[in-house]
């Protein structure tokens, strides 16, 4: 099964609680875990925006299982 993982940037760190966000892209298909991984990481950053700006998340709900988007640090997709 594929994984999806990236860094939390630094000036989030604080309220997400974590370094890393680590998401299971649910496929043993490479190809497909690759289209996957654009779309968990475009979730992400979203997700990371929306924090920034305030939007109503708190640090449990901040970064949910659906979330990912293309970071400004390499995102890396591996093996579990």
């Amino acid at each position: 099964m594929w994984q999806f993982r990236t860094r939390v940037p630094a000036d989030l760190r604080p309220v997400i609680g974590r370094t890393h966000v680590n998401r299971s892209l649910r496929t043993n298909s490479y190809p497909d875990a690759v289209r996957t991984a654009r779309r968990v990481a475009f979730e992400i950053e979203t997700e990371f925006e929306a924090i920034r700006r305030g939007v109503g998340h708190d640090s449990e709900d901040a970064v949910s299982d659906r979330a990912a988007s293309p970071m400004p640090t390499t995102p890396t997709v591996m093996t579990a």
